[in-house]
């Protein structure tokens, strides 16, 4: 791009280039009837603006930005300062007409305005979204409650030692029943059955029972099953302890050792 001198206040300045003398033009600083030259070459004749404005106009058209070298050119941005609303929305800037045109000073429509406003449909999602939780929790409340009033009515006074150990025997001869035909695979029916809970600790119970089954021949066979108990560590709902009953795997390995060793000793040594 060329240079150019100019002639002002009695002094050559420069040299300018042909976007600064736009700039200048631009801002009043300089006229079409300033006295102005090519800075090359050196002695090149002095002639007013207005001559070399075609030039100017020329190179500043043909100019390109400066790009960074090894840097792609990134997109050009608006002047943000000039924009505008009605610039970036132009339907805004056309009033509805009719029984819908409102009077007095704006300039902007209806709906132009509550662009600019506050944001009524975030308010409404936050709304919406306090009530979608308020009423969940109304739900699992309603849920509670009713759990609560169909749970039975458990009597949860204080007991004494004997009311205890009495309501023991009886869950325990209760979980008793119940194990038995759990526990023993093909269980047909109990021909005995007998519970050792005179000590006061439920840890301490003893039972057996004697069973019939059916086997894999399909032929019906009576096994004894031994059994103990076990208090629960953790209280009911009742905030009372209570017994359970399960088979003692001790007992019945035992008695499996024991019926080996017969079985051994009744045979002939080689």
């Amino acid at each position: 791009m060329s240079l150019y001198y100019i002639w002002r206040a009695g002094a050559q300045e420069g040299p300018y280039s042909a976007i600064a003398l736009v700039a200048l033009e631009r801002a009043a600083e300089i006229g079409e009837g300033t006295p102005a030259r090519p800075a090359e070459p050196q002695d090149g004749a002095w002639q007013v603006y207005a001559d070399l404005r075609p030039t100017v106009e020329a190179e500043v058209r043909t100019a390109a930005p400066p790009v960074a070298v090894g840097k792609p050119p990134g997109p050009s941005l608006p002047d943000i300062s000039k924009l505008s609303l009605i610039g970036l929305c132009p339907g805004l800037a056309a009033p509805p007409a009719g029984d819908d045109a409102i009077d007095g000073p704006a300039t902007l429509a209806p709906h132009a305005r509550s662009a600019v406003g506050p944001n009524y449909w975030t308010w409404w999602r936050i709304a919406l979204g306090i009530g979608a939780a308020g009423l969940a929790t109304a739900l699992l409340i309603c849920l509670w409650l009713g759990a609560t009033a169909s749970w039975p009515r458990l009597d949860t006074r204080p007991e004494n030692r004997e009311a205890q150990y009495q309501r023991f025997r009886q869950e325990g001869w209760l979980a008793f029943q119940a194990e038995i035909t759990n526990a023993v695979i093909g269980y047909t029916r109990t021909i005995g059955s007998r519970v050792d809970d005179a000590d006061p600790n439920p840890w301490r119970w003893t039972a057996m029972a004697t069973v019939e089954f059916v086997n894999s021949r399909g032929g019906i066979e009576r096994t004894n099953v031994p059994f103990c108990f076990r208090q629960r560590a953790f209280f009911g709902p009742d905030n009372h302890p209570h017994v359970t009953c399960c088979v003692d795997e001790e007992r019945l390995l035992q008695a499996r050792i024991q019926a080996l060793r017969a079985r051994w000793s009744r045979q002939p040594a080689p």
